[in-house]
């Protein structure tokens, strides 16, 4: 095989051999640097990706070393001269891995250090990132297939013709494709939502977990992931829940009917005085009410609608709570008991929130 001789394979052998112990010493000085490097910037790294990154340029280092070697095993000129180019080959292919994992490395932080004087600049740095990180994962791998084909005496000239007669037909049979890119390009300039936000649209509700070229990721509530095409998303109607200035809480509580006229006065003032005193309700004019709205045969129904300035999911579940446990306070202090639902009244019954 290539008309080498033993003497000469062992040779190859012990090269390649030993180019692989040289290569793990390499990684782990590279990688040593590395993580030096980015904590002194303050670049909070994942090692498997700096591991990554310094497996791939020790590689190709050790690579094109390598070929300055092989003049010892004393091939012929063809023989060098073939083993030269996959060489070259294998070390652009280690090199173009290294700058993939590289993106991921350092274009976060990129993000970070750009938008850092813009408003949400980090909400609007985690959006962009891996969008970014995506198109430049494309050019690098584009590159990196030209230069190996390049090295290799691929005609690429001949095969990017060929491309371009297939354009349309390509174009044709992308359609969609292309109307996802164009929307990711609509969401990120119009910024609806961030990644990290709680939004509704049609067909699913939860936290936007990744939007990436094709689609958006939705983690619901139900731990499940929803992929929405970017091109259907551009076009939805978006309820940003995360961008609320304040969470409106509204229940309806029914009472029995036989409850007297002074009770039921008494319950509605309780109510509204303990949702005054809560440290998160608003304050101002229309933000609390609590009123009897109906009489029906299943009972009085009391609605109440409370604005607070909760800022986050758990202190807005844990502000339903107070508010709830503090009604049924108000009730059991007055002797007043919740309506049996023995009938759907023409309202939702005491359990329906918003």
């Amino acid at each position: 095989m290539l008309g080498l001789t033993s003497l000469q394979w062992l040779i190859l052998a012990s090269l390649v051999v030993g180019g692989s112990i040289v290569a793990s010493l390499l990684r782990r000085l590279i990688g040593a640097v590395a993580k030096w490097l980015l904590k002194r910037v303050h670049v909070d790294a994942d090692a498997g990706l700096v591991k990554a990154v310094a497996r791939g340029l020790a590689l190709s280092i050790v690579a094109e070393t390598g070929k300055l070697l092989l003049p010892l095993v004393g091939l012929e000129a063809q023989t060098a001269a073939k083993i030269s180019t996959w060489v070259d080959a294998l070390a652009i292919t280690f090199l173009v891995i290294a700058a993939y994992r590289f993106v991921d490395l350092v274009c976060l932080r990129i993000m970070d250090h750009v938008l850092r004087h813009r408003e949400n600049g980090r909400g609007a740095a985690t959006t962009l990132a891996p969008l970014i990180a995506s198109a430049l994962k494309v050019i690098v791998i584009a590159i990196g297939i030209t230069l190996v084909l390049g090295f290799l005496g691929v005609n690429v000239a001949a095969i990017l013709t060929g491309l371009s007669i297939g354009g349309v037909a390509l174009a044709l049979a992308a359609q969609d494709t292309i109307k996802n890119l164009f929307g990711s390009v609509m969401i990120v300039a119009d910024q609806p939502f961030a990644v990290g936000d709680w939004i509704i649209v049609q067909g699913a509700e939860g936290i936007v977990e990744e939007i990436g070229f094709r689609s958006t990721r939705i983690r619901t509530f139900a731990d499940s992931l929803v992929s929405i095409p970017n091109g259907r998303m551009a076009d939805m109607t978006i309820d940003n829940l995360e961008l609320r200035k304040l969470r409106r809480y509204r229940t309806l509580v029914v009472i029995e009917q036989t409850t007297t006229v002074e009770q039921t006065q008494a319950f509605v003032d309780a109510v509204r005085s303990m949702a005054m005193s809560h440290p998160l309700t608003v304050k101002e004019p229309g933000k609390i009410s609590v009123a009897l709205t109906e009489l029906s045969p299943v009972g009085l129904t009391i609605t109440v609608t409370i604005f607070a300035d909760a800022s986050t999911l758990p202190d807005e579940a844990l502000f339903k709570h107070e508010i709830n446990i503090g009604i049924l306070t108000a009730a059991d202090a007055l002797g007043i008991r919740l309506a049996r639902h023995g009938e759907a009244p023409s309202s939702p019954p005491a359990t329906a929130n918003t």
